[in-house]
Order: C-alpha cells, then structure tokens, then sequence
C-alpha cells in the first residue's frame, strides 16, 4: 500500500513538544514573550548584538526545528532552548529586564526538562531490565506500550511540574486615574518614539503586561490613545524613573518682520 510514511516522534521528543507549547502559553507568555521571534538588532538600536551574541536563537525557530524533525534527543532540543538564556546572559547584565526574564523562564524550563529526563532515565532501566527477562516475541509490544505510557505520564508531568509564574506588582501604581489630556497623549507618544534599548523593550513589556496585547519586540506601532489610563500612568511614572521627563521640544516658530 503505497502512501507517505509518517514519521512518529519518540517520546521523549513529544515531551519537548510539550514543553515549548507550554512557553508559548499564556501561562508564561508575561515572561516568554521577548524570546519568541529572532531579536531585531538594528530595529532596537543594539547595533553590537551581532558582534557579541554569534548565534542567536529564539523560541520560534526551536519550535520550527522540533516539528520539522532537526531534533533527535530532548538534549538537542534543550541545548537550543538554554542558547536563549545564554546569549541573553552574555549580552545583558543582571539588572537588565531581559535578564531577569530569561532566569525566571529557565528556571520554569529546566523543571520542565528534569522530568523528561527523570522518565527517559527510568525507561532506559525498564527496558534493559525487560530485555534480560523478556522473549524476544514480547520484547516488541511491550517496547511500543512503553512508549506510549511513558511519553503520557511526561507530558503529564510537565503539565504539573512548573508552578504558575505571578506577574510582578505594576510598576509605580498611581492613585490618579485621571485620562491624560491630548497634549500629554503626545507627548507619551512621542517620547516612546524616541526609546531604544531596554527601555523600549520595558515599555512594550509593560503595554503587553496591562493590556493583554500581542505586541512583540518587533510591532512598535502603538496607538497611546487606545491604551488605558492606568497603563499610561504606569509608562509614565517608568519613564520618569528613567529621566525621561518634560514634555516635548515645541517647535520654533519663525520670526516674520
């Protein structure tokens, strides 16, 4: 019967499916978000990232790699997955946003892979201890039954493993709920504009955290009218702590005589 032979993923590598499904939750989403799509160097004014981090890498093209077949071993897999935290480590420092996100997300990352290694240890054992006691009629179907109970109690692991991550309290809450006056919405707006680095990067952090959006590193166009007031405040009160204060540079009107 002629037809295309499916490829049937190894337990362990369906556990990695799991696990980079899990970072691209909305569980995690408050700390994986920057990590999803390649970094955009020239886009973020990081004009030496290239010349510091050699490989960049991302959770999307792991993902792509994982469902295309590029892994063999969960360790392939995670040796790709922990090059995201490296080169953010190399790049930043530890009192860098990204810093600290990448440490919260490994942490959640290597519980994840400690379970599938905890199984993929104890399968090994099972089978080596069924191949000395086993006919080798049996040996098959009780290898395929294996598989199949193992690669559900990882991913069942996995689903219960890691805790929750909270979100951390808003940054500089103000009880002041007053809408900003068109003026001001200008001048967030062009202040935002002019950011790059890390501060851009916690303000999208900030816009993604309080409006539940889809903004990624990359998708700067941000309508400041449409955002909350409370979101606005929290900008504002972040950039102030930055020295990002007073309103914009009015422009100069010409002098006619």
């Amino acid at each position: 019967m002629a037809g295309k032979q499916e490829t049937i993923s190894s337990p362990e590598i369906n556990a990695c499916k799991v696990m980079i499904k899990r970072m691209f939750s909305t569980t995690y989403k408050n700390i994986a978000w920057v990590f999803y799509e390649p970094l955009d160097a020239q886009l973020l004014g990081l004009h030496d990232y290239h010349e510091i981090v050699r490989e960049p890498m991302d959770l999307s093209t792991v993902r792509h790699r994982l469902n295309t077949g590029c892994y063999l071993t969960a360790a392939d897999f995670a040796k790709d997955v922990r090059l995201i935290f490296y080169n953010t480590y190399l790049y930043t420092n530890p009192g860098h946003l990204c810093y600290h996100m990448a440490k919260q997300l490994q942490i959640i990352f290597e519980e994840m892979y400690a379970q599938v290694q905890l199984y993929t240890c104890s399968r090994t054992k099972r089978r080596a201890e069924e191949e000395s006691s086993s006919s080798s009629s049996n040996e098959s179907d009780s290898s395929s039954t294996d598989d199949e109970v193992s690669s559900s109690e990882i991913s069942s692991s996995i689903m219960d493993a890691p805790p929750e991550w909270t979100p951390p309290a808003t940054l500089g809450t103000s009880e002041q709920q007053e809408p900003l006056t068109t003026e001001e919405d200008l001048d967030l707006h062009a202040k935002i504009q002019q950011l790059d680095g890390e501060v851009l990067l916690h303000v999208i952090h900030l816009i993604q955290r309080m409006e539940s959006a889809e903004y990624c590193n990359k998708e700067l166009e941000v309508d400041i009218c449409q955002l909350k007031v409370h979101t606005k405040r929290c900008i504002l009160e972040y950039l102030a702590s930055k020295g990002f204060t007073g309103k914009r540079v009015a422009r100069t009107k010409p002098k006619y005589n």
